[in-house]
């Protein structure tokens, strides 16, 4: 009985330590997890972060710049907001009229 004890004893003393070595590395492999992640993070938001206190100033001009040469265009905006301008009206109103006078035809063709 005291040699089957000590048999045991022996293998339970070879498995805690296969165990302790798995946990060694899986300890191991969660640290590493951790810091790619914080990697991943630095990587993903470190550039918005940048982009957005950086890029404005950059990049208003050219806006600005590209606005000016739309603007030039088209007195219209391209797509009407749903608002009514009494001042685009009155000036329409009075084209209609003088075209009307003149003689024109306001009928699509």
């Amino acid at each position: 009985m005291d040699e089957e004890i000590k048999k045991l004893i022996e293998e339970n003393l070879a498995l805690t330590k296969e165990i302790h070595q798995i946990l060694k590395k899986v300890h191991r492999h969660f640290i590493w997890q951790r810091v790619i992640g914080f990697i991943y993070l630095l990587l993903i938001v470190g550039p918005v972060i940048l982009a957005v206190i950086y890029l404005p100033p950059i990049i208003g001009p050219m806006i600005q710049q590209y606005q000016d040469l739309l603007g030039g265009m088209s007195a219209q905006p391209s797509q009407p907001s749903g608002e009514i301008n009494l001042k685009n009206l009155e000036q329409w109103g009075g084209l209609l009229q003088e075209l009307q006078k003149s003689g024109g035809s306001t009928a699509p063709r």
